[in-house]
């Protein structure tokens, strides 16, 4: 049996139930962020991921990785990886829970990777941002876990807290052979994404 995992630097977790009496930084999985978990008042621009596994499953391997581009209206703009930390759940819980780095304006964009030995159905990812334009989590599209794969849990325009998928927020959109923009009036807000990029990631 693998060791329990303590926060480190890297983007990947094994799902399993814990056996410890120590403080958890995540209390339950579909709970907010306590104030132990909650991004630090010193660091508002924060935020966290939450991926929840509904039943045990046994060698469950999750890895999630995120990138920014910093202008949404641009498919040629620079892509950075965006490095998340890894944080304790509680005891008997089976959830990854990811920590993210202070956020910039932008499009943020997560990939999960997983292993699942046995097939596991209705996993719920959970994204709490901060500010004020969402208040509660963005809870994203649950999915079912077999075998080895990789799928976008989630394009996201910061900071306005809003999903690729939500068209009620945008005006309208335009299409050409390779790509779709999502835009909207007055802000003059443009979001642009490959169509490659959205089949493939099913979002």
């Amino acid at each position: 049996m693998s060791t329990p995992i303590r926060p480190r630097v890297y983007s990947a977790i094994s799902i399993r139930r814990r056996r410890s009496n120590t403080p958890s930084s995540v209390r339950s999985a579909t709970a907010p962020p306590t104030a132990s978990s909650a991004p630090s008042p010193a660091s508002p621009a924060a935020g966290l991921l939450v991926v929840d596994a509904p039943q045990r499953a046994e060698g469950l391997y999750l890895e999630v990785n995120a990138s920014w581009r910093a202008s949404p209206e641009r498919l040629d703009a620079p892509v950075q990886t965006v490095a998340l930390k890894v944080l304790d759940v509680a005891p008997g819980a089976f959830a990854g829970a990811f920590s993210l780095p202070p956020l910039k304006p932008g499009v943020y964009t997560f990939e999960l990777r997983y292993r699942a030995p046995v097939a596991v159905s209705d996993v719920r990812p959970s994204l709490y941002l901060p500010g004020n334009s969402h208040p509660g989590p963005l809870n994203l599209k649950p999915v079912s876990l077999m075998g080895m794969g990789k799928l976008v849990l989630a394009k996201v325009l910061f900071p306005h807290g809003i999903l690729w998928e939500q068209d009620e927020w945008f005006s309208g959109h335009s299409e050409t052979v390779d790509r779709v923009t999502k835009f909207r009036f007055p802000e003059g807000i443009s979001w642009a994404e490959w169509k490659a990029d959205l089949l493939s990631g099913q979002r």
